[in-house]
């Protein structure tokens, strides 16, 4: 793919220029920026208003047009309309271009009238893909790069404000966490939430209600205080969340879980991996890599296998109850958060 350069200084200048670009390519792994981008340029130029098509659009997804299809939508780019002087032609799915799709794209950038506005959408094109190069050329390739954390987090903010719902940050944070990087899950929960809260505020409860198999802030928290070496406070909600109905033998399975990421995380620094190969290799969003090897870059691979070893032995315990399931769970608590 293409070097990563900043969209904002791209999409200011198309937007201060008195007349539209006769093609833009928008690159982005969420759906609802790339729409964004696209409402701001069409309604500049008065393709849209609203939110709505103002003249006539014609749009075609590669994976599921034919060559022919293409050939068609490059007639109709030329065709006079009988409702608008210009029109904008619609090309979505570029990441599955072909070799013989190219041609005919390629033929749509170079006779298509310059009052048409060709808008180029998908997740990804490689830099010398031919129908990259007229783009970057022009200058009008706005590349969304996937959202830090923290990014996400100010965008979920923004986002809940704009549905005019109120949430804590302790409950953004879960919002962020649960939406795995992606600004389109972070968008379908809020407004999720948005037809639930009546009261218009999130809570954890509602965050729960709506999506029981996801991650909570409260299920995971004992978790988090372990890594803090935080063990009494960790110890107190682990107790409180068995006293509420949480299965120590998974809550163990979850502890093994992490603990063997770090493991893993630990062992491949040791041997030089990048955190893209590691990413990789456990199949986890950035995020959460992140996070993680805050964690396992300060423990050995020695001291984690220790540490497995002791979940290990903590799991056998609760099988054999050889002693009560508050005491195991509150020792193991006490020899990881060391």
């Amino acid at each position: 793919m293409a070097k990563t350069t900043d969209p904002a200084p791209i999409i200011k200048k198309i937007l201060s220029n008195e007349t539209a670009p006769s093609s833009i390519l928008v690159l982005s792994e969420d759906k609802i920026r790339i729409d964004r981008v696209i409402t701001m340029i069409a309604e500049k130029f008065d393709f849209q208003k609203d939110g709505k098509w103002t003249v006539d659009l014609n749009k075609i997804r590669i994976k599921e047009s034919s060559e022919s299809d293409l050939k068609q939508l490059a007639f109709k780019s030329n065709e006079l309309s009988l409702f608008s002087q210009k029109k904008v032609i619609l090309i979505q799915g570029i990441e599955d271009i072909t070799a013989g799709k190219t041609d005919l794209i390629l033929k749509i950038l170079e006779s298509s009238p310059t009052d048409n506005l060709i808008i180029i959408t998908g997740t990804k094109l490689k830099a010398n893909s031919r129908v990259y190069k007229p783009l970057k050329k022009a200058n009008t390739i706005i590349k969304l790069d996937p959202f830090s954390s923290n990014e996400m987090f100010r965008w979920i903010t923004k986002e809940v404000q704009d549905f005019g719902l109120k949430a804590n940050k302790k409950d953004l944070e879960t919002l962020t966490v649960i939406s795995e990087d992606s600004a389109d899950k972070a968008y379908r929960i809020i407004e999720m939430l948005d037809l639930y809260c009546e009261d218009r505020a999130i809570t954890d409860k509602s965050i729960s209600a709506l999506f029981p198999t996801e991650f909570t802030a409260g299920q995971f928290k004992w978790l988090d205080l372990i890594d803090s070496k935080k063990a009494l406070q960790a110890e107190k909600h682990a107790l409180n969340l068995i006293k509420n109905g949480g299965v120590p033998f998974m809550m163990v399975g979850s502890l093994y879980a992490r603990y063997s990421n770090y493991y893993t995380i630990s062992s491949m620094l040791k041997n030089g991996r990048s955190n893209n190969e590691i990413k990789q290799h456990l199949g986890v969003t950035p995020w959460l890599l992140n996070k993680y090897i805050s964690v396992a870059r300060n423990q050995n691979p020695q001291e984690l296998k220790s540490k497995l070893a002791e979940i290990l032995r903590a799991d056998s315990m609760l099988k054999n109850k050889s002693l009560g399931t508050d005491n195991i769970i509150s020792g193991l608590i006490q020899r990881l958060a060391k």
